[in-house]
């Protein structure tokens, strides 16, 4: 059948070729007539001459395995240096022998030509080929970090813009918070695997803090505040109960989650008008929470931005000078009222606490004004650079020949070269 001669053709045809070594393997078509041993020279000639198989016995011959055009080979190459990267404004020969020698090429592995660059080994354009590449990851990785630079600039200032929104004209300002930077994670959640199990996976935390919370007799407790996309979490810690006779060693604690809340459970968030640190967050069929935030402008923020995204409204902010809030029913007693009073009279920045009853005083220092704002940082635009001007292209140097290079049985098949001078003939080393 026609497949089995194919096959068998192929298989003898692979078995020539493994006898030896080629390098480069064109197929002529023999005659019109389809007929074996049939050789129509004429149309043979015609095939070998403009196929360029002289011109690539040739280029075999003076052992040259690839050749470009110097502005072809500038333009590729030109990133490997920082004298012809952006743009060369020389020869374009001049470039192209600046790029050769600064990869640390000897003399004897290329030859200019008049219009071309001739490169015997394939391993020395492999090595220029690795070269560009590693460049081009510098430049990616620089470009990366300017984009990345210029977008957190811009989200910092949209932040702060978003943060002095809630709290401009009601609310007076720390000198030290007004123009910080947002750092969303204040207790290092990637190192913290623990806390870390106690949130849901497919939420995402947004701001994680360590705060102090008040209780009935306001005492104070610490907890780790952690705010996700769904709900506000208060992680305390506990004592693992030991057996006995482990009672020698330290004792153990373990993070617990004291608190979860809801978003559709908050009523309104209520600070005061002065620069303390305490906000109080009030439910709709539960007790609230006294809170102590440091960063309470960035909670606010934050917390506003998920509350807003979950129910396309504004979260209800409250600034009072006196605050009523529920304590949490015991078993053995009631829940009841209590009430925090926020007084300025202290001459210090540090808030004072005193207690009377059922009522918690906050005394602070002045803070600046509710009306400040933070400095807003001029942002460069990103602009586009000017296109690169081509290279300058002069006329040729008059030619010249040369002895021809060694033999080499490595070669590429495209373009053409003048074949080699008889060695009788004398040449300067500088044109193949």
């Amino acid at each position: 059948t026609a497949g089995s001669k194919i096959r068998s053709q192929a298989n003898k045809l692979v078995e020539k070729l493994m006898a030896c070594s080629p390098h480069y393997i064109r197929c002529i078509k023999p005659n019109e007539n389809k007929r074996p041993k049939d050789f129509d020279s004429e149309r043979v000639h015609h095939q070998v001459e403009y196929l360029g198989l002289r011109e690539n016995i040739r280029v075999r011959r003076a052992g040259f395995a690839y050749r470009r055009a110097f502005a072809k080979f500038l333009h590729r190459y030109a990133v490997l240096t920082k004298e012809t990267w952006p743009r060369w404004t020389k020869d374009v020969r001049q470039g192209v022998e600046w790029i050769l020698r600064s990869v640390g090429l000897d003399s004897s592995h290329y030859q200019l030509g008049k219009t071309k660059v001739f490169i015997k080994a394939p391993e020395t354009l492999f090595l220029l080929e690795e070269q560009r590449e590693r460049r081009f990851n510098i430049y990616a990785r620089v470009i990366q970090r300017a984009f990345k630079k210029y977008f957190a600039q811009r989200q910092r200032e949209r932040q702060k813009s978003e943060a002095v929104s809630l709290v401009h004209g009601k609310k007076q300002r720390r000198k030290y918070s007004l123009n910080r930077c947002f750092a969303c994670d204040y207790i290092g959640l990637d190192s913290k695997p623990g806390l870390q199990n106690l949130i849901g996976r497919r939420e995402k935390v947004v701001f994680a803090e360590t705060v102090k919370k008040y209780d009935r007799r306001f005492k104070v407790a610490r907890r780790d505040l952690i705010l996700t996309s769904k709900a506000l979490y208060l992680i305390g810690r506990e004592r693992v109960k030991r057996p006995i006779w482990y009672s020698w060693q330290d004792p153990n604690y373990q993070e617990v989650v004291k608190r979860k809340i809801e978003f559709d459970q908050i009523g309104d968030v209520t600070l005061s008008p002065l620069q303390d640190d305490f906000v109080v967050i009030h439910l709709k069929n539960d007790y609230d929470s006294l809170l102590e935030i440091v960063f309470k402008t960035e909670f606010l923020c934050a917390f506003a931005k998920q509350y807003r995204a979950t129910f396309n409204r504004d979260l209800p902010v409250r600034f009072l000078n006196s605050c009523e809030f529920r304590v949490k029913k015991l078993a053995w007693g009631g829940g009841g009222v209590r009430t925090v009073k926020f007084v300025e009279g202290s001459v210090t920045n540090q808030a004072v606490l005193t207690t009377s009853g059922k009522t918690l005083t906050v005394t602070i220092g002045p803070g600046m004004p509710a009306d400040s704002r933070p400095v807003q940082r001029v942002i460069p635009t990103m602009t586009r650079a000017p296109p690169r001007p081509a290279a300058v292209v002069r006329p040729p140097a008059p030619a010249r020949t040369a002895p021809p290079p060694p033999v080499t049985t490595i070669f590429h098949p495209r373009g053409s070269i003048r074949a080699p001078p008889p060695p009788s003939e004398p040449a300067p080393p500088n044109q193949p």
